[in-house]
């Protein structure tokens, strides 16, 4: 707040000068308005009549408003202010010319002219505001714009004290139309662009429409809740004052005493509001920030009622003077940004009016009330006490609502979908076997898989055997048999010689699993000639014990050395629907066949049989896409064993990059807790970022699955911290390339820009990364979705990310994470370091000598690469401690380069 130019962007500047002056213009007038005023009336009227102008400036205000929203709709934005400013300054200047000539009631009139008043110019300054800056901008600049306004009561109400003191409180009405008149052009320095279009009459909100909105939409509700409840405990602290001024001190010195109250009190709200607004808001959050003033009024209020003196007064009134305009008005103002625009406007239309004015009439009505009933003084304190306490409640219970609202406008509807919930009614039954007759047959064998995966393969008819697609009488066969369904075996019999062979077999296969009479087998050996059909028959006679020993084990083996990929795939399907032990040689032999279709099968029937010994060929067969998913799915029932197998792969150091970045997906399917646990170490260690992304993706996946696992916090904080430091660290190094860059432009070489470019993929990898971290962090939050709504280029979704990102988040995490994603240059992002990071003292020699000791291969690299480009002989002893592995030929190239500079 002291330095405003680190706080306004330069494209913001037009408009936050133009709102900084509007305020500070209208509020200096206005003070001056008040202070004549309160004068004037005190002085003619007693205090008991208060609280029948509130009634009189509530029912006006409602005038008012249906007849600005009528005629704003006709005009833009800023002209409508300006056209209502220079309506202030008419009326002000037809009240100080009429006051004389009236009494009494010109007093009236213009005690109710000054409460009506700000209806006209303040409620739709702060609309426009609205619709110009975000709740990001808004954050940032409210503090600065709203120093306008307590700046301008403080210039108001000392000229009012010093002009008091020479001039009667009637000329302070003149001065204030002047202010007015010459606020009235300031509205016109705001971008055109930026001020709305004019609303047809069919969208402007009336006060009865705002109504309704409010009462249907629960978070518009709670605001114009804590707003009525805030408006009647201000006018009750208002009146306390008043009435305590009135009774102690003397007609002649209100003008003087009104004035320096009213000064020193903007001076006390001036200096909040530089010194304290902006930081209470991002620190504590808007909720917490509107709770603070309520507060504070249940103490000093507390006061007043036990002691009843002018001195508590003061103090009461102190505490509202110097919040109510800085901090209280900041953040009441950023309650409703998370309204959509039609939204916002419908809630202002009825908040603005009837909830704060119509807070003031009930208050008011309260007091008379009370009068009438002889109440002492410390009633209305000790109902004061009551109120304050019911807004501080309404502020804090605001917190979630506000964040809830900012989350729907990023994720919109979604509906979520647990398949593990399904279950089939007799409806659904019944479509299903329906399905089994279409003549599609892909609806075909999804209704056999899902009465598959329901336990319902009984419902299948076996005539369905008959079906003429060979996928479907396979899989129907394969139900069969794991159900053990002996009635299809006289059906399999009549089918014998079906022309598919893939066919013959299954169903061969099927019948010696269904019936231990072996004849019908040994006599189609004989008459067979299909070797697909031999090899299924001859699995078949091993299983049943009728081969063995050496003659069981040639046929197999003549079959994996010498059989064409047909016969090997027919063995290997043959074996999984046995599930016979014994053949995992077999299957570890076809599993490293050449040929992927006879790869696929082995590992289908691994899944069906399962032996120790083919663990390692599951690992490995993660790579492949088409082995990929049964090779998971196996894994994951094969439980522990699985497990341990996964968990022994991690530190292979033998296995491909492709086959890595599989496991961690693997792992999620598995046991959550020890997965989590085994995941979140691997994470800590691993040093290659397409596997780092899929341990992330792969918690991820955990933690929406089991949204009740426990992470270790600790481990995963101190990563945290490290990804943050990781970030700024690229960033740093990248400042400093790019700024003695641009000081010797012979260093601007080719592997300058790449390696500059790669810092900035890698600082970009390392906040995606701490995105995703955070997102398991903090689950209250999708974090990975609110870094798309950062990376949006939509001003809206990176305002609500961010403002739910601030939220989230607490010191000194916070200040560091809006740092790295912040719209702000790149040289400002380091300050917001913090503890994460101290700027490198490092020239560019020094910073090269710093990235090849990099982690990183790929940082290490280019750096190399551009030594050599450079020719930096200094780093020949740096580089030379990378060439091992000899293989990296980069580093050999540049050493040579080195060694023929540093010999020329």
């Amino acid at each position: 707040m002291w330095r405003p130019d680190l706080l306004i962007r330069p494209d913001e500047r037009r408009d936050a000068t133009a709102a900084f002056l509007v305020l500070f213009g209208f509020v200096a007038s206005h003070t001056l308005l008040e202070t004549a005023r309160d004068a004037l009336f005190l002085a003619k009227v007693p205090a008991s009549r208060l609280p029948w102008m509130f009634l009189t400036i509530a029912a006006l205000s409602v005038v008012v408003a249906t007849a600005q929203q009528r005629f704003a709709g006709k005009l833009g934005g800023r002209v409508a202010l300006a056209v209502w400013t220079a309506v202030a300054a008419v009326v002000t200047f037809a009240s100080w010319l009429l006051v004389p000539a009236l009494g009494a009631g010109g007093v009236y009139a213009l005690y109710v002219w000054s409460g009506v008043l700000t209806i006209l110019v303040l409620v739709h300054f702060w609309t426009l505001l609205g619709t110009i800056f975000s709740i990001t901008q808004a954050k940032r600049l409210y503090g600065v714009i709203g120093a306008g306004s307590v700046l301008g009561a403080l210039v108001g109400s000392g000229a009012a004290s010093l002009l008091a003191r020479t001039v009667a409180p009637r000329t302070l009405v003149l001065f204030a139309s002047a202010g007015f008149l010459a606020t009235a052009f300031l509205p016109l320095r705001f971008t055109p662009q930026v001020a709305p279009a004019p609303l047809a009459s069919s969208d402007r909100s009336s006060v009865l429409d705002g109504a309704r909105f409010v009462v249907r939409h629960p978070y518009a509700r709670r605001v114009a809740l804590l707003l009525f409840a805030a408006t009647m405990s201000v006018t009750l602290a208002d009146y306390l004052f008043k009435s305590a001024v009135a009774a102690e001190v003397p007609e002649a010195e209100l003008g003087t005493f009104l004035g320096t109250v009213s000064f020193a009190l903007n001076l006390a709200s001036l200096i909040v509001q530089i010194a304290a607004v902006n930081a209470v808001v991002r620190r504590v959050g808007v909720s917490a920030a509107l709770a603070l003033l309520p507060l504070l009024l249940v103490v000093s209020g507390a006061s007043v009622m036990l002691l009843g003196t002018l001195g508590a007064a003061l103090a009461m009134k102190a505490v509202d003077g110097s919040l109510r305009y800085s901090l209280h008005r900041t953040a009441s103002e950023l309650v409703f940004l998370p309204l959509g625009e039609e939204a916002r406007r419908r809630t202002r239309s009825f908040v603005d009016v009837v909830g704060q004015r119509g807070g003031q009439a009930v208050a008011s009505v309260a007091i008379l009330l009370l009068a009438a009933l002889g109440a002492p003084v410390a009633a209305l304190a000790a109902a004061l006490v009551v109120l304050a306490a019911l807004w501080a409640w309404l502020a804090l219970s605001l917190r979630r609502p506000y964040l809830d609202l900012f989350r729907s406008r990023l994720r919109g509807r979604r509906i979520t979908r647990d398949d593990d919930e399904l279950h089939l009614d007799v409806a659904s039954l019944e479509t299903l076997v329906r399905a089994l007759g279409s003549e599609n047959d892909n609806e075909v064998l999804a209704a056999l898989d899902v009465l598959d995966r329901e336990g319902k393969p009984d419902l299948v008819p076996v005539l369905i055997l008959y079906h003429p697609s060979d996928a479907v009488v396979e899989r129907a066969l394969e139900m069969f048999t794991r159900a053990k369904r002996r009635a299809v075996v006289p059906i399999i019999d009549r089918l014998g010689d079906h022309p598919s062979p893939r066919v013959r077999g299954a169903l061969l296969t099927a019948r010696s699993v269904l019936d231990e009479d072996l004849g019908p087998l040994l006599e189609r050996l004989g008459v067979e000639d299909s070797a697909e059909v031999r090899a299924s028959i001859e699995v078949s006679l091993i299983a049943s014990g009728a081969r063995h020993g050496v003659d069981a084990h040639a046929r197999l083996e003549a079959i994996v050395e010498g059989g064409a990929s047909a016969t090997k795939i027919a063995l290997a399907e043959a074996i999984a629907r046995h599930a016979a032990e014994g053949f995992s040689e077999v299957l570890v032999a076809l599993a490293r066949a050449s040929d992927p279709n006879v790869r696929l099968a082995a590992v289908r029937a691994i899944g069906r049989v399962k032996p120790p010994e083919a663990l390692p060929l599951l690992i490995e067969a993660l790579r492949e896409e088409r082995l990929r998913p049964d090779a998971q799915r196996i894994l994951v029932e094969l439980g522990k064993d699985g497990f341990d197998a996964l968990v022994r792969a991690i530190d292979d150091t033998s296995l491909s990059l492709i086959c890595r970045v599989r496991i961690p997906q693997t792992l999620a399917q598995l046991d959550a807790e020890p997965a989590s646990a085994v995941l979140l170490q691997w994470l800590t260690r691993e040093k290659e970022g397409a596997v780092r992304y899929q341990i992330l993706r792969a918690l991820d996946r955990l933690t929406r699955r089991v949204p009740a696992l426990v992470l270790d916090r600790a481990l995963l904080d101190r990563t945290i911290d490290a990804t943050v430091r990781l970030a700024y660290r690229h960033l740093d190094r990248r400042l400093i390339l790019e700024r003695d860059g641009a000081r010797v432009p012979a260093r601007k070489t080719a592997g300058h820009e790449a390696l500059v470019q790669l810092l900035a993929d890698e600082q970009a990898n390392a906040i995606q990364r701490l995105f995703d971290l955070l997102g398991l962090a903090y689950r209250s939050d999708d974090f990975r979705e609110l870094h798309r709504g950062l990376r949006s280029g939509r001003k809206d979704a990176r305002a609500t990310s961010m403002e739910l990102v601030e939220n989230a988040l607490r010191e000194p995490l916070r200040t560091a994470t809006l740092g790295l994603v912040d719209d702000v240059v790149d040289g400002e992002r380091l300050a917001a370091a913090g503890k994460y990071h101290a700027p490198l003292d490092l020239d560019y020699e020094g910073v090269l000598a710093e990235m090849l000791a990099s982690g990183s291969d790929s940082v290490q690299d280019l750096t190399v690469f551009h030594v050599g480009e450079l020719g930096l002989v200094g780093l020949q002893a740096a580089v030379a401690a990378l060439a091992d592995p000899p293989s990296r030929s980069d580093v050999g190239r540049t050493l040579a380069l080195l060694e023929m500079r540093r010999a020329s």
